[in-house]
């Protein structure tokens, strides 16, 4: 597919904090210099955020989870206008979240279809919480690396015995 500018086609400025999880080395790479989009997913190829770094990590490949391996991205992006879809946004309405690695989710880039249609950036939720997605990496306005996983909290004595989201806090 020859490339296509994606230049925003809002006026107003959506912007969100949002994370992408990925490994070190692309993580560095995209640092140095800009977001490439993806060539599948559910909602097609393209640059894929989620609302928090945890939601990045229960939403990764279990492979990706390896601390020694994350590499979390804090940016702000620039959603401008946005088309919210369906938990299955534009893959096949049988795949559902826990049949994404044998389901053929979407192999196409859909950031020309929904531009002509007035849209900046895409939303939706397949189950496990909402995801946004982008296909111009000029949308990300700027971008740092976050320490992650967070390091453990000092030990306080006053916390409940067993709570495994307390170190979130």
């Amino acid at each position: 597919m020859a490339n296509v500018n994606l230049s925003s086609s809002s006026a107003a400025p959506n912007i969100k904090t949002l994370y992408h999880m990925t490994n070190k080395e692309a993580g560095r790479k995209i640092l140095s210099s800009q977001f490439r989009a993806g060539h599948y997913g559910w909602c097609g190829g393209g640059i894929y955020f989620s609302p928090s770094p945890n939601d990045c990590w229960h939403k990764a490949a279990p492979g990706a989870r390896r601390p020694d391996g994350v590499f979390m991205i804090e940016a702000q992006v620039d959603l401008g206008r946005m088309k919210s879809m369906d938990w299955h946004c534009t893959s096949p309405s049988f795949c559902y979240l826990f049949n994404e690695m044998t389901c053929p989710l979407d192999k196409t880039n859909q950031g020309a279809k929904f531009l002509k249609e007035g849209y900046d950036s895409t939303t939706f939720n397949p189950g496990d919480g909402q995801e946004y997605i982008i296909w111009d990496a000029a949308r990300v306005k700027s971008m740092k690396q976050i320490p992650w996983p967070p390091a453990a909290p000092a030990y306080n004595p006053a916390a409940p015995a067993y709570n495994p989201y307390w170190y979130l806090r």
